[in-house]
């Protein structure tokens, strides 16, 4: 018998991953805020050398987060598609002309050969 593809739970999963990467982006502006309100500047909560080599820090790690989170979003996309070509995909491997990728139930599930 070969495995169970859950299309229910892989789309779930991906629906996850969007919103975790929607929150993290909204996480780190609000981080990024806090930050230069209070880190670095004359008049800043913390301020002196290691003040300004911690925000030095932070504005290089901010600058890169956001690639991180759009690769996470990506492969995630990748995944869909392949998700949406695979519920296409006839059990003799042909894909079928027209098809929309839909199963015919939110949780259909396939069996493929191992």
């Amino acid at each position: 018998m070969g495995q169970i593809i859950e299309y229910g739970a892989i789309e779930e999963k991906l629906a996850t991953i969007k919103l975790d990467g929607e929150e993290t982006r909204t996480n780190l502006l609000a981080i990024d805020r806090l930050i230069k309100d209070t880190v670095g500047e004359g008049g800043a909560a913390w301020s002196g050398e290691s003040a300004t080599q911690f925000r030095t820090s932070w504005d290089e790690l901010a600058a890169e987060l956001p690639g991180f989170i759009t690769i996470v979003e990506n492969q995630a996309l990748n995944v869909q598609t392949m998700l949406t070509q695979t519920k296409a995909t006839d059990q003799n491997g042909t894909v079928k002309p027209g098809s929309t990728g839909q199963a015919a139930g939110a949780n259909a599930n396939i069996s493929l050969p191992q």
